[in-house]
């Protein structure tokens, strides 16, 4: 008894079943572009993009210390914007060791996601709130040699206020005050998280929007 054959499948059925799927994602590609292309626009008409640079004072370890910050953000609409930002401080922390010659050096990074809110406006001035989530690392170093002891990286969470005036053009002037808080620190000799958290005070200058 002869088998069934199989049905025969004609080879130019698969090239054209891709032709037809290329042409609809095609075509889908295009009515979603031309949708969406008033509203892109508008959004980039209300976009904007700052950056700024800073110097404040902080305390670490219950000492003042310089500190220089960066951030960028973008505007997406008049009062919220959203960017990144860092800080760092300008040289090392002493850190006094138990003996002579083992005095300990502490430096200190943190950078993240950054949310702004203006809650107030008139004129050239205007007031906002900042928040600053992400990680930081810090280390500790042996002073002479320069030998790294130990490192850690830990969360950070710096919610701040503050405020600017437009001094000429897209320039404003601003100042600002945060607390930064710490979680994680497990593994820095002689330290904990408290010794890592404190107040900040900033001056600092931004140009925008560009």
């Amino acid at each position: 008894m002869p088998l069934p054959s199989a049905p025969m499948r004609d080879p130019r059925g698969r090239p054209r079943a891709c032709r037809r799927v290329a042409v609809r994602g095609v075509l889908a590609a295009v009515a979603w572009a031309a949708l969406a292309a008033p509203a892109a626009a508008q959004w980039v008409d209300t976009a904007a993009v700052s950056a700024e640079a800073s110097l404040a004072m902080t305390t670490v370890q219950g000492g003042l210390e310089l500190m220089g910050s960066g951030a960028v953000l973008l505007g997406l609409t008049p009062r919220f914007s959203v960017g990144g930002g860092g800080s760092v401080l300008l040289g090392p922390r002493e850190l006094p060791g138990s003996t002579r010659g083992t005095d300990q050096e502490l430096r200190l990074a943190w950078g993240g996601l950054v949310v702004q809110l203006d809650v107030a406006r008139r004129d050239d001035r205007h007031v906002w709130v900042r928040i600053l989530g992400g990680a930081g690392n810090a280390k500790v170093d042996l002073a002479v040699v320069r030998t790294r002891i130990a490192s850690d990286n830990f969360g950070v969470f710096v919610p701040e206020v503050g405020g600017s005036v437009r001094l000429r053009g897209p320039v404003r002037l601003g100042a600002a005050l945060g607390y930064r808080a710490v979680l994680g620190v497990e593994d820095l000799p002689g330290l904990v998280p408290a010794d890592l958290r404190g107040p900040s005070a900033r001056v600092l200058l931004s140009v925008h929007p560009f």
